[in-house]
């Protein structure tokens, strides 16, 4: 999701943002989340799988650094770099 988000900052055009925002809203819907009012639904959804790696990598950071290994080998570099952008 991450990757599809594209840059939270509004000074790179990674992404369009009125796309993201609509892949967001859809995926909050389909997932059954409540989006926050406040903000848009790409950064609600940021918030969120930002919390949920950070809970990942505090939970088990040895079994975390294997899974970023997994994926640095796995995927392209434009790829990580889109994920790690975003």
């Amino acid at each position: 999701m991450l990757k599809i988000f594209g840059c939270p900052h509004a000074t790179c055009s990674s992404t369009n943002p009125a796309t993201a925002n609509a892949a967001a809203a859809a995926t909050a819907a389909h997932m059954g989340l409540d989006v926050d009012g406040g903000r848009a639904p790409t950064e609600a959804l940021r918030v969120q799988a930002i919390s949920l790696l950070s809970r990942l990598m505090w939970y088990d950071k040895r079994q975390f650094k294997g899974f970023l290994g997994v994926l640095v080998q796995t995927r392209d570099v434009h790829f990580i770099v889109a994920f790690l952008h975003g």
